[in-house]
């Protein structure tokens, strides 16, 4: 049984293999356009002898502007072509043609603007004029689905060159995106690109077909011309610059180096080797084309699919339910022996079938998702490998480094960012990546132009499915302006530091070169109260002696202030009696109170227990808030209150009388150098530093000041201190 069966697989494929022709078959392909690099795989193919070794010999031809490569092969000048999904209207025109295989997983057709100009959205072509070359229809069923009037534009023939769009006499052109951008930038200005992408258009490209009859007359030419130019693809994609020089040298071409390396560089993103197989078709992807013309009204009926696409190049799953055709070896008793098993591998086909659409789905989605992602990254965003050679190049990349995705890409051009002094940092973050770890760092880089940058890097691996690292990613933010932020601050606190140490040291020289000379003066002033008893002679002594005393207050207001700024006030924590404190500093100023008239009142509450702080600063705070009560008040009374606020603190309050404050005023009292007007300067004296340093020295000993107060009602100044100072 097993010797017939074996014999009976061989005599079937021996009838499907056969192959009639003797020697090398000539062929012709209709290129769609002039030698480029668009056309790389069928060079390849020819120069790697794979049609040679399917007994091919292969003649190209290139496209001419007033016929389209459809036209060529239908009239039977070419048994091959390269169109785009067009080749759905001419079968929907019942003229069949027959899908080899799609090279390009996404169309590169799109319209073309200059950025800059009027045109900023695609609804701005609305009655404008615009260049359209044949083969257009996903850039025509763009504008009918964002539902533009097409009667309101003026349509002309293109001259297949930028310059019509550059010199202003059309407002857009249909471009392939991996040519024209790279020849308007060449002209100095930057292009504006609509794809039919962004409308949910996306349509195969560059399709390799022929005739149905074609096919059915030569089933293993098309087979075996399929297989070589896919070899040649192959080939080309994973060697781009050897396919450029072959062009260089071996086919006419209007384009320079760069304009090839620019084309194959975009060609690659299009097609997607590395995640689709190349010449790779779905049906589910050409009903959805299809559905998009019949939306549009450019079909009305949608056309026979499956008779369309040819079946090798079409999944698996999608491929004609398969038929076995006998040839007289073929017995009914055959096909009952293998039924049973072939009913069996159907039911784990269709189950393969429907994994395999929903995989497609996934795959396609994800695609878009992650082009999209990377390409409309706001921060530089880089991929290499192992080698250091760059496999991804985004726009704010070439934004931010000035080297464009085609001069990198393909090249160990990392270390052209990295100055000689980031190397050993370089190294370090490749050496933790390649242990599997995440690395973050800041570094400086270079610009094409030498500019001199600090970037911050996020550096993560990526492994195969085998879990090995492969590639990294990096994304690169410029830090440049925050760093020179941030020395410039470091530097004006270095300054303002310096600058406060000098005022520090001249505040203290001037009191001390100040303090003698006052002392002596104070000390002759009261030798003449003394001695005389002329009360002209005693006026202006006490006159000089006052001026004295109140300069000398300023500056142990100064000194002491410039001491607490700088850190050199000591505090000194001891037991306190703040009930005794209060009544010797109210002892002290009760007779100047009394003198002028005003009432002083002392209330204590005995329950008030001794804390842990420095008496000399609440001795001083003290003698602050009451004479500054004494100075603002002129009628009524001055009240001193000590209370317990709860366990863990006390507060002393000096209420007075006097002028009070309005609330700007309030706002400020504690700054230095406030006063409440030049009326209150004039009428009682000093400068604004004494209620500053009070609050400086209760918050020194880890206590409050507050301040209530009204216009005309007087004022009342609260100080709080904690039972002790906080660890």
């Amino acid at each position: 049984m097993k010797a017939f069966r074996h014999g009976l697989i061989l005599s079937i494929l021996a009838f499907f293999t056969s192959n009639a022709a003797c020697g090398m078959e000539k062929v012709s392909l209709q290129l769609k356009w002039l030698h480029q690099f668009q056309f790389a795989g069928y060079y390849a193919a020819i120069e790697q002898g794979y049609y040679a070794a399917e007994g091919l010999e292969v003649q190209l031809l290139e496209a001419s502007q007033d016929r389209k490569p459809t036209d060529v092969v239908l009239a039977g000048e070419a048994d091959f072509g390269v169109s785009s999904a067009d080749l759905l209207l001419i079968q929907a025109s019942e003229t069949p043609i027959q899908a080899l295989a799609a090279i390009y997983q996404h169309s590169p057709n799109a319209f073309a603007a200059i950025q800059g100009n009027e045109i900023q959205s695609i609804h701005d072509l609305a009655g404008k004029r615009i260049m359209l070359e044949p083969g257009s229809a996903d850039l025509i069923a763009m504008l009918k689905a964002e539902q533009i009037d097409l009667e309101s534009i003026q349509f002309i023939d293109h001259t297949f060159s930028p310059l019509p769009l550059h010199h202003g006499e059309v407002d857009a052109i249909s471009t392939y995106i991996t040519d024209e951008p790279f020849a308007i930038r060449a002209l100095g200005q930057q292009p504006l690109i609509f794809s039919p992408r962004s409308a949910g258009i996306d349509f195969y490209s560059d399709i390799l077909f022929t005739t149905e009859e074609f096919s059915k007359s030569n089933p293993d030419t098309v087979a075996a011309f399929r297989r070589a130019s896919l070899k040649g693809w192959d080939y080309a994609l994973k060697n781009p610059y050897s396919i450029i020089e072959l062009i260089l040298e071996k086919y006419p071409t209007i384009k320079s180096r760069e304009a090839l390396e620019y084309e194959a560089l975009r060609s690659i993103d299009l097609i997607r080797p590395e995640i689709i197989e190349i010449g790779y078709m779905h049906i589910g992807r050409w009903k959805h084309i299809a559905e998009t013309f019949q939306s549009v009204g450019m079909i009305d009926e949608i056309p026979d699919l499956e008779a369309m696409l040819y079946r090798d190049a079409l999944p698996l799953s999608e491929r004609y339910p398969l038929k076995l055709i006998g040839i007289g070896l073929l017995s009914i008793l055959s096909l009952g022996l293998i039924a049973w098993k072939e009913w069996h591998g159907r039911r784990r086909l269709e189950a393969e079938i429907k994994r395999r659409k929903v995989s497609d789905e996934l795959l396609s989605e994800r695609e878009n998702e992650y082009q999209n992602m990377f390409e409309g990254a706001p921060l530089a965003f880089i991929v290499w490998d192992i080698n250091r050679t760059i496999t991804h190049w985004n726009q704010e990349a070439e934004l931010l480094f000035g080297w464009s995705a085609k001069e990198v890409v393909g090249r160990q051009k990392i270390d052209l960012i990295v100055p000689t002094s980031a190397m050993p940092i370089l190294q370090e973050g490749i050496n933790t990546l390649r242990q599997d770890g995440v690395r973050t760092q800041v570094n400086e880089n270079v610009t094409k132009s030498g500019r001199r940058i600090t970037c911050r890097w996020h550096n993560v691996p990526r492994k195969n499915r085998e879990g090995a690292i492969t590639e990294f990613h990096s994304i690169a933010a410029d830090i440049t302006r925050e760093v020179k932020r941030e020395l410039r601050l470091k530097h004006d606190r270095e300054n303002a530091l310096s600058a406060s140490e000098s005022k520090d040291f001249l505040i203290a020289q001037t009191s001390h070169e100040i303090r003698n000379p006052l002392n002596g003066i104070m000390g002759f002033a009261q030798m003449i109260l003394s001695d005389t008893q002329d009360d002209e002679v005693r006026e202006m002594s006490q006159t000089i002696l006052d001026g004295a005393q109140g300069m000398l207050e300023i500056l142990n207001d100064l000194l002491d202030s410039a001491k607490i700024e700088s850190g050199q006030m000591d505090v000194t924590w001891a037991k306190v009696d703040l009930a005794g404190v209060l009544r010797k500093e109210a002892k002290l100023f009760s007779q100047l109170i009394r003198e002028q008239g005003l009432d002083c009142d002392i209330h204590i509450d005995e329950q008030v227990a001794p804390i842990i702080s420095d008496q000399r600063c609440i001795r001083q705070i003290l003698s602050n808030l009451i004479n500054n009560a004494r100075k603002f008040t002129q009628s009524g009374s001055i009240e001193m209150r000590l209370s317990q606020v709860d366990t863990d603190q006390v507060s002393i309050q000096i209420k007075d009388t006097g002028i009070g404050m309005n609330a700007e005023t309030l706002k400020r009292v504690f700054e230095p150098f406030v006063q409440g007007s030049t009326t209150t300067q004039r009428d009682f004296g000093g400068t604004g530093l004494g209620l500053s340093l009070t609050m400086k020295l209760a918050e020194l000993i880890g206590g409050t000041l507050t301040a209530e107060s009204e216009l005309g009602q007087g004022s009342t100044f609260t100080l709080t201190l904690p039972q002790k100072p906080k660890e």
